[in-house]
């Protein structure tokens, strides 16, 4: 029988049964093809490189944005911090950078107009645009977060267990008694400033920090709520604000804290387990891959960055239908090799932790594809 090159059509009744489900056999979402909310198609049209690939790692995105209306999208290399011209569409040194620990993830936060940022292993410093101000006797952390007129320090490589905070309204003087440090022998891997409570994320728990006034001492003081003694997220970059509530992976499934009830604000870690369908490939991830995991939210997409054991690059899943939980899974791309990411406008640009590094911009398009059928074709 001769080969025929003609096309033939197959129609799916239900579209968001039909895009991957984690069966282990290695599935992922059509090629070139993504899944929104809507249930209609959208054409993955890759990347483009931003600026040149390197040989050395590229890695820290940070999306730095001043009162003014500068900003500077911002990244380190080697032993200094440089910057993005989209005109020249070139990375160049930032002037006045200071020298530091080859591919030490940085932390960034921003107080009052000016990026505060640190390594974990060189003092802090700050950067205002134009000059660099390094503060010594500050902690050494990369986990950094503003709560109550504060700067907290967490990912002090001395101190895993412990999260520093400054003088109220001056973030760059840390008083050393001003310390917090939650039950437990597990690491602290995130902060976040969540509706006037300060969550603390462990490796395998979760706390809640407010600040109260005390009359024996006069002063306000740090009360600590254990939150979740079961559940925690698993790296520095494993956590992130989805709409109303936090998303955060254990290691083994992404579970979801916030408020369950707005009126009466009662707090807590969602009982559903919303990594379920893709539970399989995710009991897969070794320990000494948590270091690897990236998460970050844009345009109702969840994103998470995972390195399977063994494997060469990453895995990076997508949940399209938040609380449905549908899933798809990039394998074997450049946009599955992140090690960090930002938003600017609604345009994902992330950074490659495996060859070739370098910064990519993401790129798509909207599809006309009916949102209950979808229409494969190919050749016989």
């Amino acid at each position: 029988m001769p080969l025929s090159k003609d096309t033939f059509i197959v129609t799916k009744d239900n579209l968001t049964k039909e895009i991957d489900v984690d069966d282990s056999a290695g599935r992922s979402v059509p090629i070139n093809m993504n899944f929104n909310e809507e249930g209609y198609l959208i054409k993955d049209t890759g990347y483009v490189p931003t600026g040149l690939a390197t040989d050395d790692l590229a890695h820290s995105l940070f999306y730095y944005q001043k009162k003014n209306g500068d900003s500077y999208l911002i990244r380190a290399l080697l032993t200094k911090l440089q910057y993005y011209s989209f005109q020249d569409r070139t990375w160049y040194d930032i002037a006045g950078s200071p020298t530091f620990t080859s591919d030490a993830q940085f932390g960034y936060q921003v107080y009052n107009d000016v990026l505060h940022l640190g390594n974990g292993v060189e003092s802090l410093y700050t950067w205002n645009g134009s000059t660099f101000t390094e503060y010594a006797s500050a902690p050494k952390g990369n986990i950094l977060q503003v709560y109550e007129d504060r700067l907290f320090i967490a990912g002090v490589t001395a101190e895993p267990l412990t999260s520093y905070y400054s003088n109220a309204g001056v973030p760059t003087t840390f008083t050393p008694t001003d310390l917090i440090m939650p039950l437990g022998t597990d690491r602290i891997n995130g902060l976040i400033n969540y509706y006037g409570t300060l969550l603390i994320f462990k490796q395998s728990s979760i706390w809640k920090i407010t600040f109260v006034f005390s009359q024996d001492v006069n002063l306000f003081v740090p009360k600590f709520e254990l939150q979740s003694n079961n559940y925690g997220a698993c790296s520095p970059r494993s956590v992130t604000w989805v709409e109303n509530d936090v998303w955060f992976f254990t290691g083994k499934e992404v579970r979801s804290i916030g408020y369950k009830d707005q009126q009466i604000g009662i707090l807590g870690v969602n009982n559903s387990v919303i990594s379920e369908s893709i539970k399989e490939t995710l009991s897969k991830i070794k320990t000494e891959n948590y270091s690897k995991v990236v998460v970050f939210y844009e345009n109702r997409r969840f994103y998470l960055q995972v390195v399977e054991a063994d494997a060469e690059t990453g895995t990076t899943f997508v949940c399209h239908l938040l609380y449905q939980n549908n899933w798809t899974k990039y394998t074997n791309r450049d946009k599955s090799k992140m090690g960090s990411a930002v938003v600017i406008n609604d345009i994902i640009y992330t950074s490659n932790a495996f060859s070739p590094y370098g910064i990519i911009k993401w790129t798509v398009e909207t599809e006309d594809a009916n949102a209950q059928n979808l229409f494969l074709t190919t050749e016989s």
